[in-house]
This record gives structure tokens, C-alpha cells and sequence, in this order.
């Protein structure tokens, strides 16, 4: 179902609404410690913001005459934060309901239409917009811009880099990336296990190869749709989590000298070598829930959870909660995402700082090289002058017990009311 656009902009602005946005005019930010992004940290300075973007940043601007003021002192500003991989906010279509051929007197030669199922790779993410009621989380988190991506079948369709605003062309992007995973849309038939999604996978992309190249091919909207992705024009988007889920993924982007992205990749710890060498980039998940107990609850009976199975889960627990600082050790690069929880992100960010994640690294992966992996750091990742306006303002540190007090997207301005 495509959401009419005039009609998703009124919905999303009237969420917006209770944000408090002000009139869309220049805005001066003064008294605020800025943190740029890139390490750079100006301990006291001031932004002029117009036409949605960072005009100067100095120790002393003088207010234009039409400006409205900001006094953040006792603030920071940082860059807006991106969630890099996030399936709410759509509202998808319904798969169709495929006719099956009896496959015991009829073996086609090729793909039978009627085993693809799960494969919808034209499917555009911003055609199914519907997250008005989640921006609020959002910009509370310090989110100003989202990569949606379509969270049903086995080549799920292209992912959409949206801003938080009203306007969600501002970034005036193509659909990035193409998501797939090893599970398919439901129901009965092929593929319906492993061997058979790996299979399935395999098949599409040769089959997508082969009509990439033919001069004149017969027309197909599903291999219309994945050339960008066997041409090298975008990225593959891998569900991936586990280690043997990652191990396959990267496999399959060798074998088609595809772009690799994997997001959650909670195991990522345990490809690193294999990551590296690939040159895959990563959307990890914060998402560590919460630490299990080494002791049996009080009160337990005689058969109580063997202690040696309560230190396996801890230990299991732990490596995944560690998953971060180990990439980011490694060097390897990745943004962070939410894991569709907006409201529990910061909490979780800090408990990864808290377990030894570097603090700037944790900035890096929020903002500039979230931006780079997603090939917008011209534009957006830092506080420079020239970038998109794309900032939050917090009481504190981001990394302690700081709150989103303002978020300004796009050069307009949202006082976060909890």
C-alpha cells in the first residue's frame, strides 16, 4: 500500500506537532559546547543556522535581525544521531497468494514463478512511510535521521535514509541498499529451510546477473530491480546475526562481488577476520537485553537450573554485550541502531560504554561514520559549516545521564517535551 505523499506529510507533521516546532527562520545557537563529531570539541561557540543549514560557527556571532536566539549554556550540541537500521515505521503490503504447480509432473526448465516467494527486491521503503507516531522516540533519543528497511521475505526491497521532519525529501537520496535475509515471507514450499533460502538467494542473483547483461531482455520488474545490486550501485543488506548467518552472507556477497552490509550482526565478534577482509560495513544492534543472573532465583527447589547452565547463559550474554568494543578494536567500521527500541537506545548505549565501548567511538558510530557508511558524510555527520543542520542539543553528556532538551532537523527546531 503507497501512502499518498501529501497525505503522510500531514500526519507526520501534525506528530510533530506536539514537539512545539517553531517557525522555520534563522536560528542562532550561543553559549553551547560543541561537539563536532570528528573528535574536535569546541568548548564554547555559537551556530547560525538558515535555510536548513549550518551558515557559521564561531566564538561570536552577532544575531541576524530576523533570528531567533538560543542560549545553551549549560549544553552541548552534537551531530543528530542516525538509527542505521530500523523495520518499524512501514506499513507494508500484503504478499500475493501464489499458485502452485504440481512439481511431480512438471519440472520447468527455469525459475518457476511460483517459487518466489518472499521476493519483492522493487519494493521501495519510502513508498510505505507510516512512523508519524514514532518520531517523538526518536528525537527524544537524539535521532534526526533513520535508515527504514522492509522486514518481511527473503529479498525484502530497497531501504530508505530519511530525516525526522516534516519533509522527508530533504536528503534527496536514492533507495539505499537491498534488503535480504535467510527466511522467507511464510506459508508452505520452497524455500521453506535453510538449504532452500541459500538456493533461492544464489538463484535470483545469477539469474539477475544473466539479465544484467543480456542487451535486450524481456521485462522483469524483480531483476529491474536488483542490477543496481549485481552492477555494484548498491549495497546488499544482510539480516544477519549469528555467526554462521554472518559467515553466509559474506560468502554470498564474495561469490556475486557484492557491497556487504550486515545489520544486527550480534555475532560479529566472532567473524571479525572474515569482516575485515570483506570489507563489509555494519549496522549493530545496542540491543544487549538484560544481564541474566549467575544465581538461581531465591526460593528455588531442588531442581533448580544447574549453576554450570546459569554461567553458560552469563557468559553467552557477556561476549554479545562486548560485541562493540571488540569491532571497534579491530577497527572495524559500523553505526548503531536501535533494534526498533527508540525510547531504551540511550540506555543501552551507555551501558556498552559502561562494559568498555570508547566513548568517541561511540559518538563516531552515531553520527560521521553512520553518515560515511551511508555516503552522506558530505552533508551530514558533523557540525561544520555547510552540513545539513541536523543537531540535537543535550542537557549533559550523552555518554552520562544527559536528556535531549532540543532537536533541530533540517534547520527547524523541536523543544523535546517529556
Amino acid at each position: 500500500m503507497r501512502i499518498p505523499s501529501k497525505l503522510w506529510l500531514i500526519s507526520l507533521a501534525f506528530g510533530l506537532a506536539t514537539l512545539h516546532a517553531q517557525t522555520v527562520k534563522p536560528l542562532l545557537i550561543t553559549n553551547a559546547r560543541i561537539e563536532v563529531g570528528n573528535g574536535q570539541l569546541i568548548s564554547s561557540g555559537s551556530i547560525l543556522i538558515s535555510d536548513g543549514k549550518i551558515q557559521q560557527i564561531a566564538d561570536s556571532i552577532t544575531a541576524p535581525a530576523d533570528a531567533e536566539v538560543l542560549d545553551a549554556k549549560g549544553m552541548t550540541v552534537y551531530p543528530g544521531f542516525f538509527d542505521a537500521y530500523c523495520t518499524r515505521g512501514l506499513k507494508l503490503p500484503e504478499w500475493p497468494t501464489l499458485l502452485r504447480r504440481d512439481i511431480r509432473t512438471q519440472a520447468p526448465p527455469n525459475m518457476d514463478p511460483d517459487n518466489k516467494k518472499g521476493l519483492r527486491p522493487e519494493l521501495k521503503a519510502s513508498d510505505c512511510l507510516d512512523f508519524s507516531n514514532n518520531v517523538n522516540d526518536w528525537l527524544a533519543a537524539g535521532f534526526t535521521s533513520v535508515y527504514l528497511a522492509p522486514s518481511s521475505g527473503t529479498f525484502r526491497g530497497q531501504g530508505a535514509l530519511l530525516d525526522l521532519s516534516a519533509d522527508a525529501k530533504t536528503l534527496e537520496l536514492p533507495a539505499f541498499g537491498q534488503l535480504i535475509a535467510f527466511s522467507t515471507a511464510g506459508g508452505e514450499g520452497y524455500p521453506g529451510s535453510l538449504l532452500g533460502f541459500i538456493a533461492f538467494i544464489r538463484q535470483c542473483l545469477l539469474d539477475a546477473q544473466r539479465y544484467s547483461q543480456l542487451a535486450k531482455p524481456e521485462k522483469s520488474d524483480w531483476m529491474e530491480a536488483l542490477k543496481p545490486l549485481v552492477e555494484g550501485k548498491t549495497p546488499a543488506v544482510f539480516q544477519a546475526d549469528s555467526e554462521r548467518e554472518i559467515w553466509r552472507a559474506l560468502n554470498i556477497c564474495d561469490e556475486f562481488k557484492l557491497q556487504p552490509i550486515l545489520a544486527g550482526a550480534r555475532d560479529g565478534f566472532r567473524q571479525i577476520d572474515h569482516i575485515k577482509s570483506s570489507g563489509a560495513k555494519l549496522l549493530v544492534s545496542v540491543a544487549i537485553g538484560p544481564e541474566p543472573s549467575k544465581s538461581p532465583p531465591e526460593g528455588e527447589t531442588s531442581d533448580a537450573t544447574p549453576q554450570e547452565v546459569l554461567n553458560e547463559r552469563w557468559d553467552r550474554w557477556h561476549e554479545r554485550a562486548l560485541n562493540a568494543v571488540e569491532l571497534s578494536k579491530a577497527g572495524v567500521q559500523f553505526a548503531l541502531c536501535s533494534d526498533g527500541d527508540a525510547s531504551g537506545f540511550l540506555t543501552n548505549v551507555r551501558r556498552l560504554i559502561k562494559l568498555g565501548f570508547d566513548r568517541n567511538a561511540a559518538l563516531k558510530a552515531l553520527t560521521m561514520d553512520a553518515a560515511r557508511i551511508f555516503g552522506v558524510q558530505d552533508r551530514l555527520g558533523t557540525v561544520e559549516k555547510g552540513k545539513i543542520a541536523n543537531l540535537i542539543l543535550m542537557s549533559g553528556d550523552f555518554a552520562d545521564s544527559g536528556e535531549v532538551k532540543y532537536a533541530i532537523v533540517n534547520g527547524v527546531k523541536y523543544e523535546i517535551k517529556k
